[in-house]
């Protein structure tokens, strides 16, 4: 992010030099100390290995999985999907530095505000839905129900639950009256517009249940019907600050206590989820009454290292239950299945038979993989021909993990199932996955091993950048984005007297570039410290002589060009022994 306005880049230097990449990390990801550094598993990509380095000297991320890196405020913009000013805005408010609004370009601006407008107005409709339960007459019958469900006052704080009055035009109204645009209003998901243009109340006579993202902020609402009538739930649309594939209702609450647990619980519906709190079980996530995702999954997986899966007994909840296989098997997190007797969901049984049956039952979950496997044979048994239609249902599954040593250990308990050669579905599923499209790597462009040593070298050992620009070597870069990074180094030197990593990783605004600086300060140095100063001169060497081979090179294309002009010749020849004086 390049910002023209110094006193504003003197409050970002303060907030990045004040915020801890480990510990912002750590909110999000369970980190493991490896030597200097910390590991854990990408949130950005697919992986079962840890390939995610979290520097706390350098203040720097990168994944040498699939190449994202950056700094502090990096991170936050990919993993919350934030502009460059809201990271700013998070990490200002987390520690205490007033910030200004410096000078941003109006589409900036503009997005900044639109974002965060929304999020004022959900947060101004979300306390107004609390208050109706509270405190209004018309809450009653709703608070009557949730009572009557078991939820206790002290959950319905928490999860700061609301009521939506009967009218078609009560929201309507509040938010006129506090003086806020319908249009972003309608544009939150609160309000429907009319034919005529005019808005209506999106949720009414509803059960309000605001879905609030890590940071506590509300990004959306799920409503509820107080009777059986249909749609039993509606959610809010996607919106600039809500995406279903990636919100996970109560997920603000229970990320402390997935960490604690070291494992998670994954319920359907929202009073699952506020049933298990009711009895003191935290560590659970519901996904809104949608399928789960990819992203779902690659976001809890940086909180803990099992889920397990615990949907309604029904068909329905079985089928949603063995969807999500491929997904968790991509996403390398070890997943069970708890199944509860026909008929309960985790509402009913834990208010039927208690916390400790629900934990006893919790101690006797099944691989989810097995659970696929068993209802596969079961589905379809083990002649020849079933064998044949269990393979074409199990071989995909089996093609979606992406570990080879687990994939190995999956592929052998099918073959034991089926009893069935494990090389011919060994051959089945490698056959399976040249059919799919692979994930896109970050390439690297050619870089030439001078230039590269030299910007590696210089990221490692920033102290000797006045070395190399004194030798005039820098300027001697010639492979683009070497060239680039070397000059924005130039600037930073030139303006603050040496070269930060962490801040070189902020200017630069090209992903490709900013992954490679990562990369390289990541890498573990091999240069032996007493030997530095001597292959500092080793390396200067080398590029002053690539430099005067090039010239040479250079002044004897000339002299071809030019042997009947003789005094250019004689200044040419001149020029050329002057090079070999210098080489020597």
């Amino acid at each position: 992010m390049v910002v023209s306005d110094p006193v504003f880049q003197k409050k970002i230097d303060e907030i990045r030099n004040l915020a801890d990449i480990v510990q912002v990390i750590s909110e999000h990801l369970n980190l493991k100390k490896v030597g200097r550094n910390y590991i854990g598993l990408c949130p950005f990509h697919s992986e079962s290995k840890p390939s995610f380095i979290v520097s706390a000297e350098k203040q720097i991320y990168h994944c040498f999985g699939c190449g994202a890196g950056g700094n502090v405020f990096n991170f936050l913009m990919a993993y919350h999907n934030l502009s460059f000013f809201e990271a700013l805005k998070e990490l200002a408010r987390k520690y205490g530095v007033i910030l200004s609004h410096g000078r941003r370009s109006s589409y900036e601006r503009q997005q900044d505000e639109i974002r965060s407008k929304l999020l004022d107005i959900n947060r101004l409709a979300a306390a107004y839905y609390h208050e109706n339960l509270l405190k209004d007459p018309e809450g009653k019958k709703a608070l009557s129900y949730l009572s009557h469900r078991g939820i206790t006052h002290d959950v319905i704080l928490q999860h700061k639950l609301g009521y939506a009055k009967q009218s078609w035009n009560d929201l309507r109204n509040f938010l006129e009256r506090k003086n806020t645009p319908l249009d972003l209003a309608e544009k939150a998901g609160l309000l429907v517009v009319k034919k005529g243009g005019d808005y209506y109340d999106r949720f009414r006579d509803r059960i309000i249940f605001p879905i609030m993202e890590v940071r506590h902020e509300v990004v959306g609402f799920g409503g509820r019907v107080l009777d059986e009538s249909l749609p039993k739930y509606i959610n809010s649309p996607e919106t600039p600050v809500y995406h279903k594939s990636r919100c996970l209702y109560g997920l603000n609450v229970a990320k402390d206590f997935i960490r604690k647990e070291g494992y998670l619980l994954i319920v359907e519906g929202y009073l699952d989820l506020l049933a298990l709190h009711t009895h003191g079980i935290k560590n659970v996530v519901s996904t809104l009454g949608t399928a789960l995702t990819k992203d779902h999954i690659r976001r809890l997986k940086g909180y803990g290292d099992q889920a397990v899966v615990i949907f309604d007994s029904d068909q329905a909840g079985l089928n949603a239950a063995t969807r999500s296989l491929s997904l968790f098997l991509e996403e390398g997190l070890m997943a069970k299945i708890l199944m509860l007797p026909q008929g309960f969901d985790p509402d009913s049984y834990i208010f039927q038979f208690g916390k400790e049956a629900f934990e006893k039952a919790l101690k006797n979950v099944s691989s989810l993989f097995e659970f696929f496997v068993d209802r596969v044979l079961k589905d379809f048994g083990t002649s020849t021909e079933g064998k044949i239609r269990a393979l074409k249902e199990l071989v995909p599954v089996l093609a979606s993990v992406k570990n080879s040593m687990d994939q190995s250990v999956y592929i052998k308990k099918v073959a034991e199932a089926l009893k069935v050669d494990e090389g011919v579905i060994y051959k089945a599923v490698k056959e399976s996955q040249r059919g799919r499209v692979p994930e896109l790597k970050m390439e690297r462009t050619g870089i030439s091993s001078p230039d590269q040593k030299i910007i590696q070298f210089l990221i490692n050992h920033p102290r000797y950048f006045p070395v190399f620009l004194e030798a005039g070597v820098i300027d001697d870069v010639d492979d683009k984005n070497p060239l680039l990074i070397c000059t924005l180094m130039k600037e930073l030197f030139h303006k603050f007297g040496h070269v930060d990593v962490g801040l070189l990783v902020q200017k630069l605004e090209d992903s490709s570039l900013r992954s490679m600086v990562t990369e390289w300060a990541l890498k573990s140095a091999e240069d032996d410290e007493e030997d530095l100063d001597q292959v500092v001169k080793d390396m200067v060497s080398s590029i002053k002589n690539r430099r005067i081979r090039k010239e040479a090179k250079n002044i004897l294309s000339q002299i071809k060009e030019n042997e009947d002009n003789t005094h250019l010749l004689s200044e040419l020849l001149a020029k050329k022994r002057e090079l070999t004086t210098i080489k020597r």
